[in-house]
């Protein structure tokens, strides 16, 4: 797996300042991270969770999703969640519920940025984002 990334600085700063707005009711966003070949793009989804300070997805909508990039030849490399109150950095259970060998975007809602993870075997770390 690529080791930089390229994401859309617009879409960076749009779901960047949500999930500083969601934050304030202590909720997190999250969505999906799709490689189109040329940059990332950060498909929002519904957050299912009813937890403060936790996401989860919605089966049918995951399920649209992977047979939209299938008939588009894209692929879905990884996932996009916010911390409230934490910095970018994947938690045990951030690493536990990924798929392996993909890619976690995390926005650190304090600080104001977005760090890009690679998670493989029950481990993560960290990958170069190009803001274009």
């Amino acid at each position: 797996m690529k080791k930089n990334w390229k994401i859309l600085r617009r879409s960076h700063a749009e779901l960047l300042k949500l999930a500083r707005h969601e934050a304030k009711e202590d909720r997190e966003i999250c969505g999906f991270l799709i490689d189109n070949g040329y940059f990332l793009q950060l498909q929002p989804a519904k957050n299912m969770s009813k937890t403060e300070g936790s996401f989860s997805y919605c089966k049918k909508e995951v399920n649209e999703l992977k047979k939209s990039t299938s008939k588009l030849g894209i692929e879905i490399v990884g996932t996009f969640h916010s911390h409230p109150i934490s910095e970018a950095i994947p938690g045990p259970n951030d690493v536990k519920h990924a798929l392996d060998d993909s890619l976690m975007l995390i926005f650190d809602c304090i600080g104001k940025e977005g760090k890009l993870w690679y998670i493989k075997d029950g481990r993560s770390s960290k990958r170069v984002i190009e803001l274009i």
